[in-house]
């Protein structure tokens, strides 16, 4: 008998079990399930869950943007009172200290070889006051190429200044007649060629001033709250609809939060404003119309030094004839004086700068007559004190403005210096607050 092998053939597969099918597709769904119900908002405790991390987020976002923007804004009022402010008001100083000096070295100089002991103490006492206000602005511009610029040409200039008065007084005691023109020349540094590069750092902070009491950081802040108010009112409004509750205290509290810093903002924002203004319209607008007095003074003194020291039958005058321009001024400066003291300064501005007018026309009188000698006296004796008078004078009126300004620029950064940390605190009040109270409404369904 043959032997064959036997080949087995392969079993057929078994049939599912449907107990393990049924199992498998319930654990795949209770899968899906899970991972929807990270997104998925369908239920009211999904939704109040949901509420209270938007909530929270929102004011989070809020609170970030808030703090930028506040912080900007307490930057730009420290720097107002520390650098704006400074470089605008030391400027008008400078300048009047430049035409105070000049005026000073005339008169030593048309002295002769004996010269003069107390307007050479005035001329050394205004170019030290010169050089101390240049190097104030020089520290308060701040990262500003041009100004500095500006200012290195100045400090060139001036020491070349007092070089060209120095010069002059030599030659003044040698008794050599070139001494006038180089004093002449002096004049003209200072009168064409320091005091525009002063001018060009005074319009440029100008533009800073302008820039740096500006509004739109705030008002966006306050938008962005008043948004998180509404929401907070929102979310209040729903709870109630949801669980008839008249009031869910912590939401209540957190939106009493943000009203509080509504007003409390509001409130520093606009008193801020005013001191603005006031620093503004009350001070700098008297300093600026003091400083453009004392250059129209001293625009006019050098025309007049220049035509004694050169012999010349007139003085090329701006000041005398434009007359309307140095009456604007001193009609700006009785306008804006807001206390006794400075209305009695601006008064005592008023009657020297008369008296000075009154000395220039006889300087021009005696010009006019060919009489120098005449002129010479006139202009390094009465003329020089008249004018001196008005300068110190007007430099009283521009220190009051000065304290007045900056008073109000300190007290408008005081008023926003805590808005920062307040945002902070009341960020943190008002995210803690809400959790809480939509967690108290999750809390009734465990």
């Amino acid at each position: 008998m043959r032997h064959t092998d036997r080949v087995t053939a392969p079993a057929p597969p078994s049939a599912p079990n449907v107990l393990e099918t049924q199992l498998g597709a319930s654990a795949v769904t209770t899968k899906a399930a899970d991972s929807a119900s990270w997104w998925r908002i369908d239920t009211t405790p999904d939704i109040v869950r949901s509420l209270a991390v938007f909530t929270v987020l929102a004011t989070v976002v809020a609170g970030v943007l808030g703090w930028f923007l506040a912080d900007q804004l307490t930057d730009n009022t420290v720097r107002l009172a520390d650098s704006t402010g400074e470089v605008l008001v030391v400027n008008q100083q400078v300048q009047a200290s430049f035409a105070e000096a000049h005026a000073a070295a005339v008169s030593v100089h048309l002295a002769g070889p004996a010269g003069n002991r107390e307007q050479r103490r005035i001329y050394e006492s205004a170019i030290e006051r010169a050089a101390s206000g240049l190097e104030r602005v020089a520290a308060s511009v701040g990262d500003d190429p041009e100004s500095h610029a500006a200012l290195e040409q100045v400090a060139a200039l001036t020491t070349r200044y007092v070089s060209l008065v120095e010069s002059a007084r030599s030659s003044a005691i040698a008794g050599d007649a070139s001494g006038n023109a180089v004093l002449a020349e002096a004049g003209q540094v200072t009168g064409t060629q320091i005091s525009p590069q002063v001018d060009l750092v005074t319009r440029r902070f100008q533009t800073k001033l302008a820039d740096e009491t500006g509004t739109a950081g705030f008002v966006v802040t306050f938008v962005i709250f008043v948004a998180l108010l509404v929401l907070l009112g929102l979310g209040q409004f729903w709870l109630f609809q949801r669980f008839h509750r008249i009031v869910n205290v912590p939401l209540l509290l957190a939106s009493l939060a943000v009203v509080a810093w509504l007003i409390y903002s509001g409130s520093a924002y606009f008193t801020q404003r005013q001191a603005f203004a006031t620093a503004d319209d009350d001070a700098y607008q008297s300093i600026e119309a003091s400083g453009d007095l004392l250059d129209l003074a001293f625009t006019h003194r050098a025309a007049e030094n220049a035509a004694v020291l050169g012999g010349a039958s007139s003085v090329d005058s701006v000041v005398m004839d434009d007359a309307s321009a140095t009456e604007t001024r001193l009609t700006l400066l009785e306008q804006g004086a807001d206390s006794f003291r400075e209305q009695a300064l601006v008064q005592e501005v008023r009657i020297r700068w008369d008296r000075y007018v009154n000395q220039s026309r006889a300087i021009e009188a005696a010009l006019a007559a060919g009489d120098v000698a005449q002129a010479e006296r006139v202009t390094s004796g009465t003329a020089n004190d008249a004018f001196n008078a008005f300068n110190a004078t007007a430099e009283a009126l521009l220190l009051d403005n000065r304290q007045q300004f900056f008073a109000e620029v300190d007290y408008a950064v005081d008023l926003v210096r805590w808005l920062r940390w307040v945002i902070i605190a009341v960020t943190i009040a008002v995210a803690v607050l809400a959790w809480w109270g939509y967690s108290m409404r999750l809390r009734e369904y465990q």
